[in-house]
C-alpha cells in the first residue's frame, strides 16, 4: 500500500514555480507592508495614549487605573489597521491558493455562497447535527479516476440557554452559541449496488444502544478489534452491511483518521452513495507562519486531496485485494 504523502502529481514543481510562488511572493510583500503599518500606527497610538494619560492625570487628577486605560487603549487601536491588512492578505492568498491547486488537479472550486450538497442527508443520517446557525465554504468537486465527488467545509453551531443565579437571588437566562461541528463533508457515488442503509458511528461506550438509529437499524458486529475500538456500525441489512464495511473500507477509514490527526470521521452508505463527515477543523490549507514556503503549502494542500483520492480509489475497487 502506497502512502499518498510520497506521491505528488506530475509537473508539481513546475506548477509551484509558475503559479504558487508568485502568489506567495505577493503575500510576503503585503505582510511586510502590514507589519510596517502595525509599527507606524501602533507607535502613533502609543504617543496619543501617553499624551492623553498625562492630561488625564496632571490636569484632571484621575486615578491611575483610568490613566493606564487611557494610555494603553490608543496603542491597541493603532494596531487594528495593520492586523486587518494581515488577515485580509492571508484570506486572499488562501483562496487564490486553493483556486490554483484545484485547477492543477482538474477540479472545480467555489469559495462560498453555494448550496451545500447532500447536507440534509448528512443530518438525516446523524453524521452531523443540523444546528441553528450554519456556514459552508470551500466547495471542491470533480472526479478522480472517473469517480465523482464533492467535499466542502461546514461550521455548525447550536443556540443554547443557561440560567444564572446572582448573589441577590435574582435569576437571569442568557443565550449563547456552541460549535457542534467544524470540519469537512465528503460525498461520492458508490460503484456497487446496495439497497440497505449502513451507518458507521463513533463508539460511545456505555451510551451505545440498540435503539440509537431507530428500530429498523441494528448494531453489526465487527471483525477488526482496532476498528471496533473507535466505531459502531448500524445497518438495516446485516449481510449487505458486512459486504459494504469490509476490511478494505475499515482500513481506508482508519487511514483518514490517522492522516488527518485529531480528525474523527463518521460515515454512511445510503441511496447508492457513501457519506463521510470529518469532524475537527479543516486541513486543505497549511499554517501561514514564518516557516511557511510556497512549496510546503502547496505540498500540504495537494497531499490533503491525495488522502481523499486514496479513499475514493477504494470505492471504485482500486487496491481492493
Amino acid at each position: 500500500m502506497t502512502d499518498p504523502n510520497d506521491q505528488l502529481p506530475e509537473g508539481f514543481d513546475q506548477f509551484v514555480k509558475e503559479h504558487i510562488e508568485p502568489l506567495f511572493a505577493a503575500l510576503q510583500q503585503q505582510r511586510a507592508h502590514a507589519r510596517k503599518s502595525l509599527r507606524k500606527y501602533g507607535l502613533i497610538g502609543m504617543c496619543i495614549g501617553i499624551g492623553a494619560a498625562g492630561i488625564a492625570f496632571f490636569v484632571f487628577h484621575l486615578f491611575w487605573a483610568i490613566v493606564v486605560g487611557v494610555l494603553v487603549a490608543p496603542g491597541f487601536l493603532g494596531l487594528i489597521p495593520g492586523t486587518m491588512q494581515l488577515a485580509k492578505a492571508k484570506d486572499a492568498f488562501g483562496q487564490q491558493h486553493l483556486v490554483k491547486i484545484t485547477e492543477f488537479l482538474g477540479l472545480s472550486y467555489q469559495d462560498a455562497g453555494f448550496e451545500p450538497p447532500k447536507f440534509e442527508i448528512f443530518t438525516q443520517l446523524d453524521l452531523v447535527p443540523a444546528g441553528h446557525r450554519r456556514s459552508f465554504t470551500h466547495l471542491v468537486g470533480g472526479a478522480h479516476q472517473g469517480l465523482e465527488f464533492t467535499v466542502y467545509e461546514a461550521h455548525i453551531e447550536e443556540r443554547r440557554t443557561r440560567t444564572r443565579t446572582h448573589s441577590n437571588g435574582r435569576t437571569t437566562t442568557e443565550t449563547y452559541w456552541v460549535t457542534v461541528f467544524n470540519g469537512q463533508l465528503l460525498h461520492s457515488p458508490y460503484a456497487r449496488k446496495f439497497a440497505s442503509t449502513t451507518v458507521i458511528a463513533r463508539d460511545k461506550g456505555w451510551f451505545n444502544t440498540k435503539g440509537r438509529f431507530g428500530k429498523t437499524m441494528k448494531p453489526m458486529g465487527l471483525a477488526d478489534p482496532e476498528f471496533e475500538k473507535l466505531f459502531e456500525v448500524y445497518t438495516t441489512d446485516q449481510v449487505e452491511g458486512r459486504f459494504l464495511v469490509d476490511p478494505i473500507f475499515m482500513l481506508r477509514l482508519l487511514e483518514l483518521e490517522d492522516k488527518y490527526k485529531n480528525r474523527k470521521p463518521t460515515a454512511a452508505f445510503f441511496e447508492q452513495g457513501v457519506f463521510v463527515a470529518l469532524h475537527g477543523g479543516t486541513e486543505f490549507f497549511g499554517k501561514l507562519d514564518k516557516h511557511a514556503t510556497a512549496t510546503g503549502l502547496a505540498r500540504q494542500t495537494v497531499t490533503a486531496f491525495s488522502h481523499i483520492f486514496h479513499f475514493l480509489e477504494m470505492l471504485k475497487g482500486k487496491n481492493h485485494q
